[in-house]
């Protein structure tokens, strides 16, 4: 059985549809922009899509920490203009300075504590005129209390915490943002309700003081359970990339869902 870990998204996992959609939505935004270009997608899991970039891009390395799924993108995704590599974007990124067109990093800078040291490298690898494509959970959607209950995420981001984030490494930045229809705010409601449970029933207030290797596992354990029957139970588990857009401008209001950059190194 294929399981959740909160942190990666596995391709045909019906119960996540709502969370692997927003992706692909994101990932096929970001496609216009690679057209015959080179391309590294930081933080590319599972490699999906890098394979959907390694249809317009002339060159695609999907970047990941993890060995083991980077062997497993290796195996699943061959394409002549298309590798995968293992590294901690933390550190450095294995390309060659002044060498890339494009840089991809969706839902990545949340899960570091040092998101500032993966974007100095993003730009580090950037020709001059090269785009960063990033993208990163609401936090007024996701924890609207102003706190984190995701303990996958050091970090996360309004609006106003994203620009300060980008603006001192980018100057040239175009914002934009992904929010839904009404079957995908019904299934963030559903999502809403779920966490506030997830809090209520933490008598022992484990997300203050717990080691986050063991919130990361009862966190895992809940959501699987809960997406599941809200999966078996309703309609609203079958939500596609129909159902997301993306709009102009940033935002960061309580229905967008993902705040979305691109940035232009000059």
């Amino acid at each position: 059985m294929k399981i959740f870990t909160g942190e990666r998204i596995i391709p045909n996992t019906e119960h996540l549809g709502f969370t692997f959609n927003r992706h692909l939505v994101v990932y096929e935004f970001a496609k216009q922009y690679t057209v015959g270009k080179s391309v590294v997608d930081c933080g590319c899991g599972e490699g999906y899509g890098s394979k959907i970039i390694s249809s317009a891009a002339a060159k695609v390395v999907g970047v990941d920490v993890d060995q083991k799924t980077i062997a497993r993108a290796t195996q699943k995704y061959q394409r002549p203009n298309l590798s995968f590599q293992a590294a901690d974007l933390e550190k450095r990124i294995p390309i060659q300075s002044d060498s890339v067109d494009v840089v991809i990093c969706l839902q990545v800078i949340e899960h570091l504590q040092h998101p500032k040291a993966l974007l100095q490298e993003v730009y580090r690898i950037l020709r001059k005129g090269g785009q960063l494509i990033i993208s990163t959970p609401n936090m007024k959607t996701f924890s609207p209390t102003g706190v984190e209950l995701d303990p996958y995420h050091y970090i996360e981001y309004t609006q106003e915490t994203f620009n300060a984030l980008l603006q001192p490494i980018f100057s040239a930045i175009e914002y934009f943002h992904v929010t839904g229809n009404a079957t995908v705010l019904d299934r963030l409601h559903q999502d809403m309700e779920m966490a506030k449970r997830y809090v209520r029933y933490d008598i022992l207030r484990l997300h203050k003081w717990a080691p986050r290797f063991l919130l990361k596992f009862l966190y895992t354990i809940a959501l699987n359970i809960s997406r599941r029957r809200m999966h078996a139970g309703n309609s609203t588990g079958n939500v596609g990339t129909k159902d997301f857009s993306i709009g102009i401008g940033g935002s960061d209001a309580m229905h967008v869902l993902d705040l979305l950059a691109v940035c232009k190194k000059a």
